[in-house]
């Protein structure tokens, strides 16, 4: 922690952006009020972090309004102004103890709007690291997992992701090859229902949501050969479309949206695995190749934190990989240079699902030939790795993963994979407990 004083670290500029960060605006829409570009926003936003000794945007501002550099109106809430909510992060990091984020919500009444901002710190004593080695898992963090309702088929090599509230599991290899089967769930229903079936039969793929619509690129056919076809599924119709064609054909890729744009991050061209980087943008519906990766590797994982997307792990047909890269798309040109690498996991996992929860990414299962029994908890800004539990510690990999946020927790769904067989388990993992306070009338 930094120290409890009020002095101020951050020069005029810094505290410029602080300022619109605490209102929720984005690094483009800081970038346009500032007249700077966004890759300065983010330069900006790092040095922030950095003197503060945050690792988050949430947590800067927290601070901010700590130490009173940042205000608060002084409006009297609306009665009906809606609760403000508190989002408790448990971070079940093996000797690490409790963390804790919190999330402002804006009151809004017919005077005008109120920001308000409920602080809770919650602190747990520190409990020394276990030996290298060392498989200390909290009873606790083991029931941080649930069973949730299991697929109606078994697959692996599918794409799972989350919209408006809801799961969504498409695609996959299923034990009578690929399939175009297309599920949705509801956490509070007690199965999976049938949507329409994508077009085209894949399995490796990943999915993404652009504009409230679900793209998924490439993936292999019944006979290996990896395709370059784009078909997006729009939620609000149950139906599927096809756009242009991606520039490579490619199963067994990483996937990740920023700021409007898909990314598609190495993967199996048929040949070999590759570090290729294709863009698409969906308003134009065209796609183009980006600076490539520094590491070649198919079955990595991928997710967006902070104006970068962070390539995790992955498989280069011989072993699991260790890589940790980060991309960012606004230092492309004019002699930037997008990637970085940063510290890397503490073994190699291929075939893992990645994701983003406040700032932090979530490694879960992989190993493509032998399972792990932890999963990992990374943070970007610290370029430090923290272990938790999976919830077998057999082989499990090829799994779809994506992250689904209720008024109670934030959860991430781990469906389907492989573990010697196909799977058809879904898994979910708590990662956040949301706290609504009700607001205190004046």
């Amino acid at each position: 922690m930094v120290e409890t004083d009020n002095q101020n670290p951050l020069t005029e500029r810094q505290m410029e952006v602080l300022k619109l960060v605490a209102q929720g605006v984005t690094n483009k829409e800081i970038g346009r009020a500032l007249n700077i570009s966004e890759n300065t926003v983010r330069k900006h936003l790092q040095n922030i972090f950095e003197k503060l000794e945050v690792s988050s945007r949430t947590e800067a501002t927290t601070l901010a309004y700590q130490r009173g550099w940042v205000t608060l109106p002084t409006s009297t809430p609306a009665p009906n102004a809606q609760p403000v909510e508190t989002v408790v992060e448990e971070a079940p990091a093996i000797g690490t103890g409790v963390q804790v984020g919190t999330r402002f919500l804006a009151a809004t009444g017919v005077l005008g709007m109120a920001l308000v901002a409920v602080m809770v710190w919650l602190l747990a004593t520190r409990q020394p690291a276990p030996p290298p080695g060392a498989a200390n898992i909290s009873p606790n963090d083991l029931d941080r997992w649930a069973e949730a309702p299991s697929l109606s088929t078994p697959r692996t090599g599918l794409a799972a992701t989350a919209f408006k509230g809801r799961l969504y599991a498409i695609a996959g290899e299923a034990p009578a090859g690929p399939t175009g089967r297309t599920e949705l769930l509801d956490p509070n229903d007690d199965a999976w229902r049938r949507l329409a079936d994508k077009p085209t039969p894949v399995r490796d793929v990943g999915a993404a949501v652009l504009g409230g619509k679900i793209f998924v690129p490439g993936g292999c056919l019944g006979d290996g050969t990896p395709t370059d076809v784009l078909e997006v599924y729009d939620p609000e119709t149950d139906a599927w479309t096809a756009r242009t064609p991606m520039p490579l054909s490619l199963c067994g890729y990483a996937i990740a949206a920023l700021e409007g744009n898909l990314y598609v991050f190495g993967g199996w061209d048929g040949k070999g695995y590759v570090n290729s980087v294709l863009a698409y943008d969906p308003e134009q519906d065209v796609g183009s190749q980006a600076s490539p990766m520094p590491t070649s590797r198919g079955y990595a994982g991928a997710a967006a934190i902070e104006g970068q997307i962070y390539v995790v792990g992955g498989y280069d047909g011989r072993r699991d990989l260790a890589a940790v890269e980060a991309y960012a798309p606004s230092d492309e040109g004019a002699g930037g240079k997008p990637w970085t690498k940063h510290k890397p996991l503490p073994e190699g996992r291929g075939g893992a699902g990645v994701v983003t929860v406040q700032s932090k990414l979530y490694i879960i299962g992989g190993g493509w030939d032998v399972g792990h029994e932890t999963a990992i908890q990374y943070d970007v800004r610290s370029d430090t790795w923290t272990l938790f539990s999976n919830p077998t510690s057999g082989l499990w990999r090829n799994m779809g993963v994506a992250v689904l946020d209720t008024r109670s927790e934030t959860r991430i769904y781990a469906v389907g994979g492989w573990a010697g067989d196909f799977v058809a388990a879904t898994r979910a993992y708590t990662a956040l407990y949301n706290v609504t306070l009700p607001l205190q009338q004046r």
